[in-house]
């Protein structure tokens, strides 16, 4: 697990809320506080769609963010900053990451590997988090997704710490 302060909040957030750095992640979760509290839990809902467009789907179980982001962005946008907001996004193994990164890909196909996203008290954090399925010992879940992670941030934020 790595813990990752973001220095410039309104740079990252563009990247965020506006283009399309994380579009290719799939949303586990995301809550906000507003002048209300707002949770999505990801979850695509199968009997929404017609046959054909859920066989389209491939079986994906969640959203990806590209399709939650301007929903998202509707609960947050104003004059006012939110008090709070907490995104959860998944790495799938078909992520661009991935297909640069054997290893990532690897270790995409049998873990959950997460970016957890925290706004509070204006300030920003990330961090990374993996799940195994199998408990392996010795084995560190995750490890590469780490190293990429900072990689990843560190390409598009200078301020990553």
């Amino acid at each position: 697990m790595q813990f990752f302060e973001i220095q410039d909040v309104k740079s990252f957030t563009a990247e965020l809320f506006v283009r399309d750095l994380f579009d290719g992640f799939e949303l586990c979760e995301a809550d906000f506080i507003t002048f209300a509290s707002f949770h999505i839990d990801g979850k695509m809902q199968p009997d929404y769609y017609d046959t054909a467009e859920r066989e389209s789907m491939d079986g994906r179980e969640r959203a990806f963010w590209k399709e939650m982001k301007p929903f998202c962005l509707t609960l947050i946008r104003g004059k006012r900053l939110p008090l709070y907001f907490k995104i959860v996004l998944r790495l799938p193994a078909g992520h661009p990451l991935c297909v640069e990164n054997r290893m990532l890909a690897n270790e995409a196909s049998g873990q959950n590997l997460y970016l957890n996203i925290r706004y509070s008290d204006k300030n920003l954090t990330c961090t990374t988090g993996a799940s195994s399925p199998v408990f392996e010992p010795g084995k560190k879940p995750g490890a590469e997704w780490d190293l990429q992670a900072r990689s990843f941030l560190s390409r598009f934020f200078s301020d990553v710490r």
